[in-house]
């Protein structure tokens, strides 16, 4: 069995274009395999051994939702509660979320889409600064309650209540409560300086080219995606979850409270398109809860700039299978998890998994890259600029997503541009007084807009696209000198 595993596992990264992924699998409380594959460093020809630590991004939700659990289970909370019962300096834009519990924050029915070029933009924003003073200006695409609508900053929120409870930062809480007890020891957060632990060099598809990259840089966000861990840890926490709560016969959170965390709160859509012998029932606690050829199944993935992860369970049959990989936005992860398993299923599947999901992640990368493609060519030639370049600069403020300053410079290419929190973006003319920058080499909509006299007023940015609402950043007053 292990030789059939790890002939997939090659063949995944040869024919879906990973450097490198680290593999665990275990089955009835043992672990059969937890072994790292191909390079850490392709120039250097270092392979990846299992030793090497891994951002494992959206996997560490689930993390945040058990350590909610844990301290429901001691009744310092309850999830059903409003948060503000707890932190009561926190609110919501929506009226209607005012009786917002850790049980929406959890399971992602909030209404706030995603908002995240909010902090991919403002890396250094203060945990408490974002959940008391920014996220009650982000606006809701849906209803409170209505849809499913994942949320990164949610997490954030729910990492922050867990600090306002327990007295402890939510990065010493998971150390204590569930990294040492599940003999995590090799597993840290994105801030801190591990240098005697190896980590893979992590890579990008860039202009046709594979190169290195860095991972976002996440600190207040950490709740929803900070952990870094090594293939060995991940297979504890794996043992952890199959056993609803033990490990190595140790309760470390009662079944009782563990299992609301794969109790199904809301439908989901996630991927847009229908995937063979797979049904979507809801999203629990920071788990999405599937069934996959008539199996329960459990799974969450992640995705940070360099890393695609996954951690997934059949729980009924006492099957967990995770990966993790070097390698930004690969559906490796999917297409493998599922060959595992049907292997351990000792179930023949007529998809192949890796055919499958090739197919699909081109499919809609041709789509994406025809959509980005239309909004850098959607200018209109000969239509200047409707003010001098110096006319457009100056500091504007949201009070959300906070201050940025455009600046302009004769002699660049791209005469102005947009400094958000430390992070500069050349402002691209398209026609008159609309422009586009990139963020991760993603074309976003600028507009200027004047005042009633004609002069530059405000920036509205584009800065979260399932609003038809821009981000308006208004211009702020110059100080009257005395």
């Amino acid at each position: 069995m292990k030789k059939e595993i790890e002939a997939l596992v090659l063949r995944g990264l040869e024919e879906m274009g990973v450097e490198g992924a680290a593999v665990a699998v275990v089955k009835d409380g043992e672990v059969l395999l937890a072994e790292g594959y191909g390079y850490a460093d392709r120039e250097n020809n270092v392979a990846l051994t299992a030793e090497y630590a891994f951002p494992i991004g959206s996997s560490s939700k689930a993390f945040t939702a058990t350590g909610v659990m844990m301290l429901a289970a001691e009744g310092k909370l309850d999830i059903d509660k409003p948060v503000r019962d707890y932190m009561p300096r926190f609110g919501l834009d929506d009226p209607a979320a005012i009786d917002v519990t850790a049980r929406d924050l959890l399971c992602h029915r909030t209404g706030l889409p995603r908002h995240d070029l909010f902090w991919i933009t403002w890396p250094d924003v203060e945990r408490d600064d974002l959940i008391f003073n920014r996220v009650r200006h982000f606006k809701a695409n849906k209803t409170f309650r209505s849809k499913w609508e994942y949320n990164n900053h949610m997490y954030a929120a729910a990492g922050r209540l867990i600090e306002e409870v327990s007295g402890k930062s939510w990065e010493d809480f998971t150390r204590e409560r569930i990294f040492a007890p599940l003999e995590m020891t090799s597993s840290f957060f994105w801030q801190d300086d591990r240098t005697d632990i190896k980590q893979p060099v992590l890579y990008k598809d860039q202009d046709g080219k594979r190169v290195p990259c860095e991972t976002e840089r996440v600190t207040a966000m950490g709740p929803a995606g900070s952990i870094r861990a090594p293939i060995a840890d991940m297979a504890n926490w794996l043992l952890f979850n199959l056993s609803r709560g033990k490990f190595n016969d140790n309760v470390v959170l009662d079944e009782a409270s563990f299992a609301p965390l794969w109790t199904p709160n809301i439908y989901y859509e996630l991927l847009p398109f229908e995937t063979p012998e797979t049904m979507n029932v809801g999203y629990g606690l920071g788990w999405f809860i599937d069934c996959y050829r008539g199996e329960l199944r459990v799974d969450h993935g992640g995705n940070v700039s360099g890393s695609t992860t996954s951690v997934c369970m059949l729980p009924d049959k006492n099957i967990g299978v995770a990966i993790l990989t070097n390698q930004n936005s690969t559906f490796f992860t999917y297409a493998l998890t599922s060959m595992i398993q049907d292997i351990l299923l000792e179930r023949k599947c007529e998809t192949d998994w890796i055919d499958f999901y090739k197919e699909k992640y081109e499919e809609m990368k041709k789509q994406q890259e025809g959509q980005f493609e239309a909004l850098r060519t959607a200018a209109v030639p000969d239509k200047p600029m409707t003010h001098a370049g110096a006319e457009y600069t100056g500091e504007f403020s949201h009070p959300g997503y906070g201050e940025i300053t455009v600046s302009y410079d004769e002699s660049a290419e791209n005469k102005l541009s947009v400094n958000m929190h430390g992070n500069v973006f050349p402002l691209v003319h398209m026609h008159y007084d609309v422009f586009r920058i990139e963020i991760h080499e993603i074309p976003i909509s600028v507009i200027f807009r004047t005042d009633a006299k004609g002069d530059i007023s405000a920036i509205d940015i584009h800065m979260e696209m399932s609003l038809q609402e821009m981000i308006s950043y208004q211009r702020v007053p110059k100080a009257v000198e005395s």
